[in-house]
């Protein structure tokens, strides 16, 4: 490998003689497969703690830097961390008993030890060594002129280019359909030539220069030691052409020939619909783990909903083992109503029919649809579950609803006046309910429907604070007390019972969760998830 010229592309196929007395060698297969999961375990695996965040100016010495603009998906890695973001991650990760002897030093090599956890017999740090920089690609490109699967590349960090190429000549020498090229401080390894070709050719525009890129990856933090990027549009174009299922032109579905069109209209509808970019970054601090989503530039998506005060995981009684809070606007009934109407025709075999057992439904209940169901829903609310007595006969659960109360109470006592009629057998006071001016609040237990909003609540909880993103504005919003959880497992002579125990010191040690969506204007919204510790 001596005479081989780094910055041409390099074949992993070897011509196999024909005639010859030995058989020919047996060949390895999927190494770019393995290798690409193997970044991908990293990512979201036990390896997680290095992918810290770097500050290191400018884009030059980055992947999507060489990737080209027109990449379906990207996802990039680092594992260049400052020293005190590095202990950031590990103060965490070594929280639970699972992780601690598996984890590597302080001052560990973070490459050999991601090598060592992902290779084998057929990769050794020393394979790889004199020249494996700290940060690592995976890029979805488009494919080639005449065929419908996408190409995907690995792009891994040089700090040698020569050896470099003698290293990756020697591991890919007897693998298939492997092909690899090295150029100016990078290296390519993918399944096609056009791969190669695309993330070597001078003159094409990067994907750091791409319209969207640096504003997505802005909004989750461009130097987050994971991200990933996808175009929506062209990944729909790629779903549109796969073969062998109802989004692609080869489509077997079994269904008639009528339904087979219908399905194909819209299958083809769903990825016409495809539009904008979703970026998402992983962080982590001492006390949690966030992953962070930004979508941009969604078409025909409708205007966020505004949230009311009355109606958010602010206003739950504290020590709520869950919770969650929905914002959807006065017209999401009516438009999500017009879409239940179209699909039960569909089924029912026509309009009339729905109509006529709708009808028979306001007749025995007396309810006038869809009007009813639009105030007793209202436009937004907020749901908790008490942690004391979660698992009893009769868990305290609650619903305040931002409506007018009046008018939903009306409504609540119509359905329960069909009910028992129907000869349902509802116990006096099973079914607690508050009228409060716009917010009605309906559950199992009527102290506790008055607790919200008043009192102690989950806004004044600052582990509620720490797990939930945009805790006031978000359109979704859950909390999920883990140190309540882990409260109810089962217990022999006070130890947890029924859950390995690594499981049960990791939630143990776990302490909430958060989810949060929040949106400020159409097209575009953040969603978060953090973890957070004790």
């Amino acid at each position: 490998m001596s005479d081989t010229d780094p910055y041409q592309p390099q074949s992993g196929q070897t011509d196999v003689l024909a005639g010859g007395p030995e058989a020919p060698p047996r060949r390895r297969r999927g190494l770019l497969a393995a290798l690409v999961a193997a970044v991908l375990v990293v990512a979201v695996g036990i390896g997680a703690y290095a992918l810290v965040r770097n500050v290191v100016g400018g884009f030059g010495d980055r992947p999507e830097a060489v990737v080209p603009a027109d990449a379906l998906a990207f996802v990039r890695i680092d594992l260049d961390p400052q020293a005190g973001e590095k202990l950031d991650a590990l103060r965490f990760l070594r929280k639970f008993d699972a992780l601690k002897e598996r984890l590597p030093g302080d001052e560990a090599d973070l490459r050999k030890w991601v090598v060592d956890q992902i290779g084998g017999k057929d990769l050794s740090w020393a394979d790889v060594q004199p020249w494996l920089g700290n940060r690592f690609a995976v890029a979805v490109l488009p494919a080639d002129k005449g065929a419908r699967e996408p190409t995907v590349v690995l792009v891994l960090q040089s700090t040698d280019d020569g050896a470099a190429a003698k290293s990756l000549g020697k591991l890919t020498a007897d693998v298939d359909n492997t092909v690899f090229a090295v150029k100016d401080g990078w290296a390519f390894v993918s399944d096609r030539q056009s791969g190669l070709d695309a993330v070597t050719r001078d003159g094409d525009q990067r994907l750091v220069d791409a319209a969207g890129f640096q504003d997505a990856l802005s909004a989750v933090g461009e130097q987050s030691p994971l991200v990933g990027y996808l175009d929506l549009q062209r990944v729909g174009r790629v779903i549109g052409q796969l073969p062998g299922n109802s989004f692609g032109a080869g489509a077997t579905t079994g269904l008639s020939p009528g339904a087979l069109s219908s399905d194909a209209a819209a299958a083809k509808d769903l990825t016409a619909s495809m539009t904008g970019t979703v970026a998402f970054g992983l962080q982590f601090t001492p006390d949690d783990v966030e992953l962070k989503a930004v979508a941009r530039g969604i078409d025909n998506a409708v205007a966020p909903a505004k949230v009311d005060p009355a109606a958010t995981l602010s206003q739950a009684p504290r020590g709520a083992l869950a919770a969650l809070q929905l914002a959807y606007g006065d017209d999401a009934v009516t438009n999500g109503w017009k879409a239940l109407l179209e699909s039960l025709a569909s089924a029912a075999g026509g309009r009339a029919a729905v109509n006529d057992q709708l009808a028979q439904i306001e007749q025995s209940t007396g309810l006038q649809l869809p009007q009813d169901l639009k105030t007793v829903l209202g436009s937004g609310l907020v749901a908790a579950v008490d942690s004391d007595g979660a698992t009893g006969d009769t868990p305290k659960i609650g619903l305040a609803i931002h409506t007018d109360a009046d008018r939903a109470d009306a409504v609540v006592a119509k359905v329960l006046d069909a009910a028992e009629r129907d000869g349902a057998d509802i116990p006096a006071g099973a079914i607690a309910r508050v009228k409060d001016g716009d917010t009605y609040r309906i559950g199992t237990d009527q102290g506790y429907l008055r607790r919200f909003g008043s009192g102690e609540t989950l806004g004044d909880d600052p582990r509620v604070k720490a797990a939930v993103a945009d805790l006031d504005k978000a359109q979704f919003a859950a909390w999920l007390d883990l140190d309540a959880v882990y409260d109810l497992v089962p217990r022999i002579d006070g130890e947890p019972t029924g859950m390995d125990a690594d499981a049960a010191q990791a939630l143990k040690a776990l302490d909430g969760l958060g989810v949060s969506v929040a949106s400020d204007q159409a097209g575009s919204a953040e969603f978060t998830v953090r973890l957070t510790a004790d």
